[in-house]
């Protein structure tokens, strides 16, 4: 029984590091998404891709052509988007924009805070994500009705206490 024991608090640390590390991408990946979506990825990724159809022998679309839409007439197209519009504005910014919602759909700063809060317990690595002070943010700002005021006002010196322990 011991040993399922130590596999399970294995599962649960490894679970909390999970955790621990994706909230710290978060705000990274959003920055990121972010620059590619203000211009910055779109010319690696067009070389990117052209070089990928150049190197296959695949047909390089002409970026400033105009587009005609599969499956559509061409006649009276003449005058909408071209190719570049198309494929970095529709298209490429289009996912990252997409993308972008979906993370902050999930993550907000709310969820963010307080999972970043939570992870501040994680024992792994002798509690090397410990800090006090989203401890203290968690129990005031997110559990409040679980702590009386003489609770919460102990609550950093019980704190200091059991890292001292």
């Amino acid at each position: 029984i011991f040993g399922y024991i130590d596999e399970l608090c294995r599962a649960l640390q490894k679970q909390d590091e999970d955790i621990f590390h994706a909230i710290e991408l978060v705000p990274d990946t959003k920055y990121y998404l972010e620059a590619l979506r203000t211009n910055v990825g779109w010319d690696d990724f067009l070389t990117k891709i052209t070089s990928f159809c150049t190197k296959h022998k695949i047909k390089v679309v002409d970026m400033e052509g105009p587009y005609f839409p599969v499956g559509r007439p061409i006649w009276g197209l003449c005058n909408g988007p071209n190719n570049y519009h198309r494929f970095k504005i529709d298209m490429f910014v289009g996912v990252i924009n997409r993308q972008i919602s979906e993370l902050n759909g999930r993550f907000d700063e709310v969820n963010t805070e307080l999972l970043s809060c939570m992870a501040a317990f994680c024992p792994l690595h002798l509690f090397v994500a410990y800090d006090q002070e989203k401890l203290v943010t968690l129990a005031t700002k997110f559990y409040t009705s679980d702590f009386t005021r003489d609770e919460l006002a102990r609550l950093p010196w019980q704190l200091n206490m059991y890292v001292t322990n």
